[in-house]
């Protein structure tokens, strides 16, 4: 199975770079990792983000965060509607369950009325 991060949202921060004191170029990316295993596909239950200034270019860590940066992270990451983990079973693994549970009932109809 391979996991690779989706971006589920991207936002605008309004608030000073700590790097360049720009107010217009902060950025902060949120990453759902997603499943694609051979039968089926989900999306995972975490959640991931990253912040960078497109500006000065450089990916600003939690370390040097202020508090309004802070405050408007914890904001956009409790608005962002995560996907659902629920899975999602390829085309091919419903039609092997199909032929899986029509052999089973054959089996069953057939060995009864064998027996009897």
């Amino acid at each position: 199975m391979t996991t690779t991060p989706k971006l589920i949202r991207k936002a605008e921060l309004k608030t000073n770079c700590p790097e360049c004191y720009t107010t217009d170029g902060l950025q902060v990316e949120f990453y759902q990792p997603y499943v694609n295993g051979r039968w089926y596909k989900r999306f995972l239950a975490e959640l991931s983000s990253k912040m960078h200034c497109t500006k000065c270019g450089t990916e600003i860590f939690p370390v040097s965060w202020t508090p309004d940066i802070e405050r408007v992270y914890d904001y956009h990451r409790k608005s962002t509607n995560m996907r659902s983990s629920k899975r999602h079973w390829k085309p091919l693994a419903l039609v092997l369950m199909l032929v899986a549970i029509a052999v089973i009932a054959a089996a069953a109809i057939f060995g009864f009325n064998y027996l009897s």
